[in-house]
């Protein structure tokens, strides 16, 4: 028995090296010459999803300095996510429509990136380059010119640690007996101090890799330094990070150690914002900030609500999403609205702000708080 149980750990680990090693593109971001795609006197848009990013954790992210480095930006703290899952949430924000019963979830999700109902159709046809980084392929990326996914933007040789131990994870949950996994998973003292919530998402089908926000970060610091060598107009650029989503391995200055290091919820949001103020900084030192449309938020709230200054799990919390919007030109202090408004706004605002609205129809709203005279922001302090 103990020769086979070594035998079955052999041929397991020898099909997670070969099988979920990060596949290599034939095409990388060094073979493109962007410089030759002929591009029109339009406004580059930068639209940064980071995942699960909750308004309240940013709330208490927002220092002095970050309001200062936030200067020009809408903050929309009422903003409600329809859906609190990232596959729904993304098609309500791209194509500005609710859900209908009498379409498929497939369907409605596959119209993201690849309908005309998406409002990439509208940019492509207005004479945009979209380009987007994302944590994995699309299955379907019809109206992107380029997409580059997290783990074949960066260096895998720096996730070897973290999907160690996430084949650990899986290994364990696949061959432990039945009956033991269904009661541990059961036990909220075991799920909680024995560090297994991931595991307990497997009986949903879903697992959250310990590589996947660092693989995000690790992405992110490439590009950075691919910025540069980007059409200076006529751009639409989608980064989409799971960063501040969970598993919380991030610390406040995106440091991270082994998987066995957790940092927590507000150290990951510390992250985030450090992260999106660092590419701002970028655009800022490449003169391409002020003439830019500029959108950050998340996708879903990140399923935490502070009582007495703890956070504790919450459902519906899970609706609160972060939404930041520069518009193109505006040079104001940083400043917050009280509009009541949700990701379905998004594409609306994002169409009207370059002129691009067309005839299309939208369940949202254009945002005209992000053109008309607001109040300005109050400072939080963490």
């Amino acid at each position: 028995m103990a020769a086979f149980s070594l035998l079955l750990a052999i041929l397991e680990t020898y099909t997670f090296y070969t099988y979920l090693e990060p596949a290599r593109s034939s095409i990388t971001f060094d073979d493109i010459d962007f410089r030759s795609e002929t591009s029109k006197n339009l406004p580059n848009i930068y639209h940064i999803i980071l995942d699960a990013y909750q308004t309240d954790f940013f709330s208490m992210t927002l220092t002095p300095d970050v309001s200062s480095a936030l200067a020009g930006f809408v903050h929309f703290p009422n903003t409600i996510a329809i859906y609190n899952s990232t596959g729904m949430s993304l098609s309500s924000i791209f194509t500005g429509k609710k859900f209908k019963r009498d379409v498929a979830t497939v369907n409605y999700q596959l119209r993201t990136y690849s309908s005309e109902e998406s409002f990439l159709y509208a940019l492509k046809k207005g004479g945009y380059t979209n380009i987007a980084y994302v944590p994995s392929g699309f299955a379907r990326p019809v109206f992107f010119d380029h997409h580059f996914a997290h783990l074949r933007n960066t260096r895998p040789e720096k996730l070897i640690d973290l999907n160690t131990a996430t084949f650990q994870r899986l290994w364990l949950y696949a061959n432990a007996p039945r009956l033991l996994t269904r009661w541990l998973m059961g036990v909220e003292w075991f799920i909680q101090y024995g560090d297994m919530g991931d595991l307990r998402l497997m009986r949903n089908e879903r697992f959250l890799s310990y590589s996947r926000p660092v693989a995000s970060y690790l992405s992110f610091l490439n590009i950075l330094e691919q910025e540069p060598y980007l059409p200076e107009s006529g751009r639409y650029t989608f980064v989409h990070i799971y960063i501040p989503h969970p598993p919380d391995l991030l610390n406040s200055d995106c440091s991270y150690g082994k998987p066995n290091m957790k940092s927590g919820p507000f150290e990951q949001a510390q992250c985030a914002t450090k992260l999106m103020l660092d590419f701002l900084a970028r655009l800022k030192s490449l003169d391409r900030f002020d003439n830019s449309l500029i959108i950050v938020h998340g996708d879903h709230g990140n399923y935490w609500r502070f009582s007495d200054g703890i956070a504790v799990p919450s459902e519906t919390i899970s609706y609160r999403a972060l939404l930041l919007i520069k518009p193109i030109g505006n040079s104001n202090d940083f400043t917050v609205s009280e509009v009541n408004a949700t990701l379905l706004d998004i594409a609306p605002t994002l169409l009207h702000a370059v002129g691009l609205t067309g005839d299309m129809t939208f369940d949202g709203s254009v945002l005209t708080d992000v053109v008309l005279p607001i109040s300005t922001a109050e400072t939080e302090n963490p």
